[in-house]
């Protein structure tokens, strides 16, 4: 009978044994995952602040466009394709918590930017023309780099560049810095 008990326990522990190990495999591979999403998020959000992602050349777009001529901040807001997309890659209910969290910083940034005399606009047409310094720069507000929410300040002496609404403040003040805003 004694023998039979340590052969049991000898195959339980055994099989406990390997199912830790294979559970620590698992939770090795879900690190792995986890990191990896996570480094995509951030790649991502990166490109989708770079302007070169969304530059097209004047001669390829059609009549849908606005050509901006004053300093100002642009707001683009997802369109309804763009929200039903978001809603299946990040679920109904965390898409709504981006969205208000959005819209508040938006609001926070439109505050900020009226207050240093700088005009926000909301356009609706999907590409924007500038002209800087006699060059014409097109941005395609549909850029497979946009990440939802586009916001683009602009100086009528300067390049457009785009920003996270979040961080207006110290994006307008290195912005006016190097570019000579006012």
């Amino acid at each position: 009978m004694k023998i039979v008990l340590i052969i049991c326990s000898a195959i339980i522990l055994s099989s406990c044994k390997s199912n830790g190990s294979s559970n620590l495999a698992l939770q090795k591979d879900t690190t792995k995952t986890m990191i990896s999403k996570e480094d995509s998020i951030d790649f991502e959000l990166k490109q989708s602040l770079l302007l070169e992602n969304f530059l097209v050349n004047s001669k390829s777009i059609n009549n849908d466009f606005i050509i901006i001529t004053h300093n100002c901040g642009i707001f683009i807001s997802p369109d309804s394709i763009d929200i039903e997309k978001m809603k299946k890659e990040y679920g109904e209910e965390d898409f709504y918590t981006v969205a208000d969290d959005n819209m508040y910083y938006d609001n926070e940034a439109s505050k900020f930017l009226d207050s240093v005399q700088y005009k926000c606009i909301y356009p609706k047409a999907r590409y924007l023309k500038f002209t800087v310094n006699n060059e014409t720069i097109c941005i395609d507000t549909k850029s497979r780099f946009k990440s939802g929410w586009l916001r683009i300040l602009y100086s009528v002496n300067n390049k457009p560049i785009i920003f996270n609404s979040i961080d207006i403040e110290q994006v307008f003040h290195d912005y006016a810095k190097t570019k000579n805003l006012r």
